[in-house]
């Protein structure tokens, strides 16, 4: 049986998680949507992830969220296989490649107009990203490099972007 949770309250400011350690132990879609107040999603007092926090998440999608500006400091989602992220106007950095998310087969990134940085520090790598297979960017203006090792990953079968997007693109 899969379990699932939508969220819609445009009052919401914020995720928190800190009462318990394992939070959402079963949940494995999770749709955030239209949550005008929402700034970031924190786990913890400390603005850290918990361990076992939505462990067998496998389905994330966040939409309109038009002040969420950044994911929690170690977020760590072990099962996750798809990361949408559309119409995050604040959103300036997303760490898609410290191994947070070993198990990612699809990335959509569309309508991010701050974006600027989806590698962290490290770049992506075959260790952290085995499974990335499709990488959409739509309408990502200020994301001007793709990251560093993207181009090593064996399983990536598809990147999908503007044509404009793609002139713009800076080659190291």
């Amino acid at each position: 049986e899969t379990k699932s949770e939508t969220a819609g309250d445009s009052a919401l400011e914020e995720t928190n998680s800190e009462s318990a350690g394992n939070s959402f132990p079963m949940l494995e879609k999770l749709v955030l949507r239209n949550l005008l107040k929402l700034k970031s999603l924190v786990a913890g007092p400390s603005g850290e992830w918990n361990e076992g926090t939505m462990s067998r998440l496998q389905l994330l999608v966040i939409i309109n969220c038009p002040l969420l500006q950044r994911f929690p400091k170690g977020m760590k989602l072990p099962k996750l296989k798809e990361l949408q992220i559309t119409m995050c106007n604040q959103l300036m950095e997303l760490d898609i490649g410290s191994g947070s998310y070993p198990m990612l087969e699809s990335l959509t990134l569309d309508e991010l107009n701050k974006l600027e940085n989806i590698a962290g520090s490290d770049g992506w790598n075959e260790s952290t990203l085995s499974k990335l297979q499709i990488v959409e960017f739509i309408d990502c203006p200020l994301l001007k490099t793709l990251p560093k090792g993207m181009e090593k990953l064996s399983s990536l079968k598809q990147i999908n972007g503007e044509f404009e997007w793609w002139r713009r693109l800076t080659w190291e």
